[in-house]
């Protein structure tokens, strides 16, 4: 094994657990408040308590989570204001994005890709199926 491949390794650990702590938000396994215990993610994701805890430093450090000593690790819950002020961003970039698509949509030659994917999400109008709806919007904004 190369020194790369063995670098590479070391940094899957923590990454694997980084990326399904973030996964398991998006699909709801993991909700806002809940306690995260290091024991239960290194077994969920079968790595050490340290690539548990590097993880945990990480999404703490982007505010995903909150560490408090002797408490341990929390899914941070977002204040009124917070909230307000991703709506706030989201709304621009989402104008932004839908300009620059129109204007660019033929150049792309993505009309029929646009529509199909449009249907897609227009589907859910009457559905419940959040998870899925959830999956069709993001293919619709990247798109």
């Amino acid at each position: 094994m190369s020194v790369a491949t063995a670098s590479a390794d070391k940094e899957s650990s923590p990454h694997k657990v980084y990326g399904g702590v973030l996964q398991g938000l998006y699909e709801g396994f993991f909700v806002p408040g809940q306690r995260l215990v290091e024991a239960d993610l290194a077994r969920r994701y079968q790595v050490s308590r340290n690539s548990v805890r590097e993880a945990l430093s990480r999404l703490a450090a982007e505010r995903v989570i909150l560490l408090s000593p002797y408490r341990g690790a929390q899914i941070r819950l977002l204040t009124r204001a917070e909230a307000r002020g991703i709506l706030e961003i989201l709304e621009l970039l989402i104008g932004l994005s839908a300009r620059l698509a129109a204007k660019r949509i033929k150049e792309a030659k993505a009309e029929k890709q646009f529509s199909s994917i449009l249907n897609r999400l227009l589907a859910f109008e009457n559905r419940s199926d959040s998870l899925e709806f959830l999956r069709a919007r993001n293919q619709f904004y990247r798109t």
